[in-house]
C-alpha cells in the first residue's frame, strides 16, 4: 500500500490536525514482525524460469490469482509464468513451484533422444517440463517469493522525503512516538532507521 500511494505522489510530509504526518503514524507499530497482509514480497526476475517440483496449482491465471495461490502455499518458493496470445484473449500459463526450486535440476533428456518407450513411463507434470525446457526461457517471468523487511515502509518514507525531524502539535517527533508507543519500548532496527534520516535524540517536547 505505501508503495502504491508514494508512486501516486502522496505526500509524505502532510499533517493532520493533531500535527501528526504518516511517519508519527507509522512508527506506532509493532516492527519486529511485517504487519499483517505483507509478509511476502516478490523478486522480479525477467528472462529466467524457475526450476524445481511443480505444484499442483499450476495452470492459467492472471498474477493476483497467482500470488495469491503462492502466498497460501507454504511449500512454494515462487511461480514463473509466459503469455500466448489466441485471437481472442492473453493467457497467461504459470508455473508455480516447490522447495528444491532454487537449485537447477539435473539436464532432461529432449523428447526426440528419450524415445516413446522413455516417455511413456514419465508423469505429466515431467512431460511439461521437457516441453518447458525446450522454449526459449526469455519467454518467461519468475516472480520469487521474499519475506518483507519490516522496516520497508518506514525506509521507503524516508526516501521519499518524510521528515524524522518534524513535531506535532505537542513537540513530539517520530522518534518520541515510537518510543512512547511502539510495543516493546521500540525496535533497534527503527530507531536506527529514524536516525539515519536525521531524527535528533536531543529535541524535548513541550
Amino acid at each position: 500500500v505505501m508503495s502504491v500511494l508514494l508512486g501516486l505522489k502522496a505526500n509524505p510530509r502532510l499533517q493532520d490536525k493533531r500535527g501528526l504526518d504518516a511517519l508519527m503514524k507509522l512508527v506506532r507499530r509493532e516492527f519486529r514482525k511485517p504487519a499483517d497482509g505483507c509478509t511476502v514480497g516478490w523478486e522480479v526476475q525477467h528472462g529466467r524460469r524457475l526450476t524445481g517440483p511443480r505444484l499442483p496449482s499450476s495452470g492459467v491465471m492472471d498474477l493476483d490469482s497467482a500470488q495469491v495461490a503462492a502466498e497460501v502455499d507454504p511449500d512454494c518458493v515462487g511461480f514463473s509464468f509466459r503469455e500466448t496470445m489466441d485471437a481472442m484473449s492473453t493467457r497467461r500459463f504459470t508455473v508455480l513451484r516447490g522447495v528444491g526450486s532454487a537449485q537447477p535440476p539435473p539436464p532432461a533428456a529432449a523428447p526426440d533422444e528419450a524415445g516413446d518407450e522413455g516417455l511413456a513411463t514419465l508423469s505429466e507434470a515431467e512431460l511439461l517440463d521437457m516441453q518447458e525446457e525446450a522454449e526459449d526461457e526469455s519467454l518467461w517471468v519468475t516472480h520469487l517469493k521474499v519475506p518483507c523487511d519490516p522496516i520497508h515502509d518506514l525506509r521507503a518514507l524516508l526516501t521519499a522525503g518524510a521528515d524524522a525531524t518534524a513535531a506535532d502539535r505537542s513537540g513530539l517527533t517520530a522518534l518520541h512516538h515510537h518510543l512512547r508507543s511502539c510495543p516493546k519500548r521500540g525496535d533497534v532496527a527503527a530507531v536506527a532507521e529514524l536516525l539515519r534520516g536525521g531524527a535528533d535524540v536531543n529535541v524535548l517536547d513541550r
